[in-house]
């Protein structure tokens, strides 16, 4: 099953129980639909390599430039549904934007352009709250992960292109108050981009302190 199936299957599935028992939500529990909206800073390092040059007198292996570290702004928009107050499926959208000194594959040997770039993660995630006795929400402790399409854009004034690939994040939070919750988030990404037959990969890691808003 490709990325794409497995993406409209998982929409459809948690937007079947979302609505499919209108009582559970927005009742002040977990339980049932939910919607989730943050904001916040961070910061990144960003690795890439281009596995070979050819410098006119055949193929040699190429060069892999230093980390670059950068600040980062971002947010993150969760949508899905809980079938108790302890654990939720969500679909996500996590978005980050920094400046990287990107490869330019179209340049050899080791010219870079820097660029305010977005990086993006879109997939599935889970939650977990901690159990509590008494209470259905805040305050409570969760861990959270997810998997999903990463995305690397440059800005559009540059010549680079967008690199795909795989990604995962994961993390905890506390939602001191109903409704208001803080995030700290790791995400990985390995996103490539093939030019005149080679792979050349921008893998951004980056950590993320984010505050919130959840509805439910």
């Amino acid at each position: 099953m490709t990325l794409g199936r497995i993406a409209l299957s998982s929409l459809i599935a948690v937007l079947t129980l979302a609505f499919s028992s209108p009582a559970d939500a927005w009742d002040g529990e977990r339980k049932g639909f939910l919607i989730a909206l943050g904001a916040g800073i961070g910061f990144t390092s960003t690795a890439q390599t281009k596995p070979f040059v050819d410098d006119g007198s055949g193929r040699v292996r190429g060069f892999d430039p230093p980390r670059d570290f950068s600040p980062l702004i971002g947010g993150d928009f969760q949508i899905g549904y809980a079938p108790n107050n302890n654990f939720d499926l969500f679909l996500f959208t996590n978005n980050s934007w920094m400046d990287i000194n990107i490869i330019d594959p179209a340049v050899v040997p080791t010219a870079t352009i820097a660029s305010f770039t977005l990086t993006q993660l879109n997939g599935v995630g889970l939650t977990y709250y901690r159990k509590q006795t008494f209470l259905p929400s805040a305050p409570a402790g969760f861990v959270t992960a997810g998997i999903g399409v990463g995305v690397v854009r440059p800005s559009t004034s540059s010549s680079l292109p967008t690199r795909y690939g795989p990604g995962l994040t994961f993390g905890g939070g506390y939602e001191f108050k109903k409704h208001i919750r803080t995030k700290l988030a790791f995400t990985y990404i390995n996103a490539s981009k093939k030019f005149s037959g080679e792979s050349f990969s921008v893998i951004p890691w980056s950590v993320k302190l984010t505050i919130g808003i959840i509805g439910y």
